[in-house]
């Protein structure tokens, strides 16, 4: 599904009808070159989302001191921890004042306190700014206080739409299940 949302996949059936030029994907490392520097992949990643390089040149400070990583930007990406990774591509995908459709793929789960808090922020401020975000994720927390309404998908088969809270609910009651079965 986050495939098909993001345009990188065709479906098989049915049709996906969106404007992808305003769809950002963020997950852990997507469109980052491991040999590059953070600075140099700072471009890249927002070519890719399609920023000019005018315009990355104006939010580069921006972009490096949310990601907090200022004395890093010169080092290879290869070299990062995957929570550097992290912050890095969140700050580029978010630099936006307002994406229109921002999808992300389990981003808001890895990280230490501070930038979880921190990127939880800037999602509620986009989302309040009328931005449409589809959060992916295996954290009921995330989804509970993140999403005004949610999707279980168990294996490519949808079980539930519905309230986060109804949603959340079943999800960890078939895990407790299943565990117990398994």
């Amino acid at each position: 599904l986050l495939k098909l949302a993001a345009g990188a996949l065709v479906p098989t059936s049915g049709r996906v009808v969106a404007d992808f030029d305003k769809v950002h994907l963020l997950t852990l490392g997507t469109g980052f070159d491991r040999e590059l520097t953070a600075r140099e992949n700072v471009y890249l990643n927002g070519a890719i989302l399609g920023y000019s390089r005018e315009y990355i040149s104006r939010k580069y400070e921006e972009i490096v001191r949310f990601a907090e990583l200022s004395g890093f930007m010169d080092q290879k990406i290869k070299n990062f921890s995957s929570g550097m990774v992290l912050r890095l591509g969140f700050a580029i995908a978010t630099a936006r004042e307002t994406p229109e459709i921002l999808i992300l793929d389990e981003v808001l789960s890895v990280g230490d306190l501070f930038f979880k808090e921190k990127s939880g922020r800037r999602i509620r401020e986009m989302i309040h700014s009328g931005a449409t975000v589809l959060i992916v994720s295996h954290s009921t927390e995330t989804i509970l206080q993140n999403c005004t309404r949610a999707v279980w998908i168990e294996k490519g088969v949808q079980q539930m739409v519905g309230e986060p809270a109804e949603v959340c609910r079943a999800y960890l009651e078939f895990g407790r299940r299943r565990s117990k079965d398994g």
